[in-house]
């Protein structure tokens, strides 16, 4: 008789397995679109990028970036003059960089660096393991201006 039963549930389990994997899978952030992606946007030469480490790399001297979404960030920025500028929308949320805990968020450095930050949140996680903590901009012998 147990087994009957058994065979009887059999449909109806499975689709409420069914269910409840796809309720998960909507209710994660990759199935959240682009509401939070990393969206950079280099205005003075009007190209688009999905990271920030790209971005920043090609960047040349006083270029203008704009920073949409989540961007999950440890760059270094060497001897460059740019702007960082976040964008808000009600797509994207509030603009923020975030760390991994390895490095800091931003590295900002050399004699030549000029960087302004504007409008930005800046998230990172601290790990006490290293000589340099990751979190935060850590600037050396740089010009790093943060405007609101």
């Amino acid at each position: 008789m147990t087994a009957t039963i058994l065979r009887s549930l059999r449909p109806t389990i499975a689709l409420v397995t069914m269910l409840v994997l796809l309720l998960a899978l909507m209710a994660s952030p990759a199935a959240a679109g682009s509401a939070k992606k990393c969206q950079v946007r280099n205005v003075t030469r009007g190209l688009t990028y999905s990271k920030l480490a790209p971005a920043l790399k090609a960047a040349k001297q006083k270029n203008k970036l704009t920073v949409r979404g989540v961007c999950v960030s440890r760059s270094t920025i060497t001897n460059k003059r740019l702007t960082i500028t976040g964008i808000r929308t009600k797509k994207s949320g509030p603009p923020t960089l975030k760390g991994t805990g390895k490095a800091p968020v931003l590295k900002i450095k050399g004699t030549k660096a000029s960087v302004t930050l504007k409008g930005l949140t800046i998230l990172g996680k601290r790990s006490q393991q290293l000589a340099f903590p990751g979190g935060g901009i850590r600037g050396i012998r740089a010009i790093v201006t943060l405007k609101n």
